[in-house]
């Protein structure tokens, strides 16, 4: 592959690859080392890093390493789902706090114990899943 087509083929790879920056980083005969930075976007953040190529006298371009994958973004759990559900029922003042006791990340159903202000603090258990819909919800264990 060429000089050119590397950077294409980073293009796919990356949400940014930044050519304007691309360095010459040095030169054994006729080959020559570059470095060219590179970031992916996520929410709000942003990944930066230099991949380092080599471009031989005949325009053949080589990853100095090995090629680079595009970054996986980690999924979201069905643990994280419940921690949001959770938080999100204190911000609505539904409860006052709450602690998951047991989770089943296959069946998508957890057990979780919640305090709520009903003239006083009282304990209650709550059984979370998805409905058909695929919306977490919860019903309370009697």
């Amino acid at each position: 592959m060429t000089k050119q087509e590397l950077i294409n083929a980073l293009k796919t790879k990356f949400d940014k690859v930044i050519t304007e920056n691309d360095k010459q980083t040095g030169t054994e005969g006729d080959l020559i080392h570059y470095a060219v930075p590179v970031a992916d976007i996520t929410d709000n953040t942003i990944s930066r890093k230099w991949i380092h190529y080599t471009v031989d006298g005949n325009d053949n371009a080589y990853y100095q390493n090995r090629e680079p994958k595009k970054e996986v973004t980690p999924t979201t759990t069905f643990r994280d789902e419940v921690k949001t559900y959770i938080a999100s029922k204190i911000d609505d003042g539904v409860i006052e706090s709450g602690m998951i006791d047991e989770i089943d990340k296959d069946t998508e159903k957890a057990i979780v114990s919640v305090l709520i202000d009903d003239s006083g603090l009282k304990e209650v258990r709550f059984l979370i899943d998805k409905d058909s819909n695929n919306n977490i919800q919860h019903r309370q264990i009697a």
